[in-house]
């Protein structure tokens, strides 16, 4: 398992120059922006915006994977399907995020044996994933990790994950209560 704190992460060299890099990270808050999302409830495409979801709820809980029709993804998708009545009772809402399309993650979901209680996040244009710290660049895709993001916009939590190891979630439950 890998892990990387807040601090490493955004001292991080990324492509783009600095002020355009702070713009939605800065000293571990993140700015608001809005991302668009499929919500398979009611097989809807909505754009969600950090600042109004956190208007709502104490924290968010922002999982993201490398890509959907992956046995992995499944897996995390699932895992975050079981615990997400749990994050939801404690004003957390779970929301997962990678660089597929909206019509991708539409696909995907239909796949998948029950259905999902949270957004499927697209960050197609890598612009979140990089700022994040998340981006694999030879791959075009997002690492796996977790963030956890409170009512401040403010990094409270940031773990890195490999490819092969589960998503942690009790201890992410244990935190937000």
């Amino acid at each position: 398992m890998l892990f990387a704190t807040c601090n490493k992460r955004l001292r991080e060299d990324v492509d783009e120059p600095e002020p355009i890099r702070r713009r939605l990270i800065t000293k571990n808050t993140i700015h608001d922006m809005t991302l668009k999302s499929y919500m398979q409830h009611n097989d809807s495409f909505t754009d969600l915006s950090i600042s109004k979801l956190l208007n709502h709820a104490r924290h968010l809980v922002l999982f993201c994977y490398r890509n959907d029709f992956t046995p992995q993804a499944i897996q995390d998708i699932t895992d975050i399907q079981n615990y997400a009545a749990q994050f939801l009772a404690l004003e957390a809402v779970p929301l997962a995020l990678s660089t597929d399309t909206t019509m991708t993650h539409r696909a995907f979901a239909r796949l998948l044996p029950q259905p999902l209680g949270f957004p499927l996040v697209s960050d197609n244009v890598r612009l979140f994933c990089n700022h994040l710290g998340t981006l694999d660049k030879e791959h075009g895709c997002s690492k796996r990790a977790i963030f956890i993001i409170n009512p401040d916009k403010e990094i409270v939590y940031c773990r890195l994950y490999d490819d092969t190891t589960p998503f942690h979630i009790d201890p992410l439950i244990q935190h937000i209560s």
